[in-house]
């Protein structure tokens, strides 16, 4: 593995998305999966929607200022958007465009 992997946490709500995205990224050689957010620089939530407890999630993730937020998500509005920004999230994927490949 590439010393200059990306420490990357994930957190979902549930297993199944959870062991999906774990297993996808631990194909990538960029990418080094950890188990706790202190421990990364990029941190990866995956939910349906923008809600309380989403965004609840990622400040407890953001605490002390890391890791970088990614959210991926299946429904996102305008009220989601502006949710997802004040609790920190630096970028933003619909569940729909979220494919291995992509960067």
């Amino acid at each position: 593995m590439s010393s200059t992997a990306v420490a990357t946490y994930v957190h979902a709500r549930d297993p199944i998305s959870q062991a999906g995205v774990v297993a996808q990224l631990r194909m990538r050689p960029e990418v080094r999966v950890v188990d706790t957010p202190a421990e990364a620089t990029v941190a990866v939530m995956i939910a349906d929607t923008v809600d309380d407890n989403t965004t609840r999630d990622l400040r407890a993730m953001r605490k002390d200022g890391r890791p970088r937020l990614m959210l991926v998500a299946t429904s996102v509005d305008d009220a989601a958007l502006v949710a997802a920004a004040e609790a920190g999230v630096a970028g933003l994927l619909r569940r729909c465009d979220a494919r291995a490949e992509r960067r």
